[in-house]
């Protein structure tokens, strides 16, 4: 990922990775990769 964003949906929150989103954000994208409805957040 060249540029560092702050605001990701889900799915490039899971691909940026831990490093990016944190931990609590990536285990989100992770859910809503596997078909759990998770609303959006700010975190």
């Amino acid at each position: 990922m060249g540029e560092k964003g702050f605001f990701f949906n889900w799915s490039e929150a899971f691909t940026a990775g831990v490093e990016a989103v944190g931990g609590k954000g990536w285990n989100l994208a992770r859910l809503e990769r596997y078909g759990f409805t998770i609303p959006l957040a700010v975190f």
